[in-house]
């Protein structure tokens, strides 16, 4: 089996090193686990900090791979949905817009399960994982106040006091996700429902409230493992009866 996978941060296995003070890739990501556990052939483009809109220019490049593939994953949405905290910071009343509109996300992403399936792959999508509100907002606070001392408050008030919106604005786009699957009439890999499934989701996410730790990671390859593996046994079947 070959799959190509294109997405962000989440399927490539980025993490916060709290030890070296960084962002870094996971050896033992969830993609990689996958593959082994799968024993497929996965080719995984996917970038740090990617937006479907630098998602498009990555697919476009990578056409002939997504053609050799039988899947291919399509993940994107947590960088579409970021806002321009520093901004916001310094001045909470303005009027700001994420990084990508939903709309436009939902239009990017549209063009992408019709071209992979123009060149023979089935398209899969991939829900986003949950944030933890919390860790998100202080790691953002924190980062913006490096340069403004009411960065804090001044969020806070963007936020209107509550900053569980900032879960909600990301819900959106998974939602959007959603109306793709059905629009397109698309299985999922619903790593969002796994993570809220567990006990306590938070303990699968990083310091930064937004990459899944290796616990998250595991889960993600679990999660993906689960939605490929009736696929892989009709190939062995398959593959037994010739």
């Amino acid at each position: 089996m070959k799959i190509t996978v294109c997405g962000d941060s989440i399927t490539k296995g980025v993490v916060f090193d709290e030890v070296k003070g960084k962002y870094t890739f996971m050896k033992n990501s969830g993609m990689n686990t996958l593959q082994a556990m799968l024993e497929a052939v996965i080719l995984n483009v996917s970038k740090f900090g990617c937006t479907s809109e630098k998602g498009m220019s990555i697919f476009h490049k990578n056409e002939k791979h997504i053609a050799e593939s039988e899947f291919t994953i399509l993940e994107y949405g947590g960088n579409d949905c970021d806002m321009p905290w520093e901004a916001i910071a310094e001045n909470p009343d303005g009027e700001y817009g994420a990084n990508v509109t939903v709309e436009q996300f939902e239009e990017n992403c549209s063009r992408m399960i019709e071209e992979t399936r123009r060149l023979g792959s089935t398209p899969v999508l991939m829900t986003l994982p949950p944030l933890d509100a919390e860790r998100f907002f202080n790691w953002v606070t924190s980062l913006a106040e490096k340069k403004n001392a009411d960065a804090k408050a001044n969020i806070l008030k963007y936020l209107g006091g509550d900053v569980q919106a900032i879960y909600q604005w990301q819900q959106n786009y998974n939602a959007a996700v959603l109306r793709l699957a059905e629009k397109f009439r698309l299985q999922l890999i619903d790593i969002r429902q796994a993570f809220l499934d567990q006990d306590d989701y938070k303990d699968l996410i990083s310091i930064d409230g937004m990459h899944p730790n290796q616990k998250g990671q595991d889960l993600i390859a679990k999660t993906a493992s689960l939605f490929f593996q009736p696929f892989v046994s009709d190939t062995n079947n398959q593959t037994t009866a010739a």
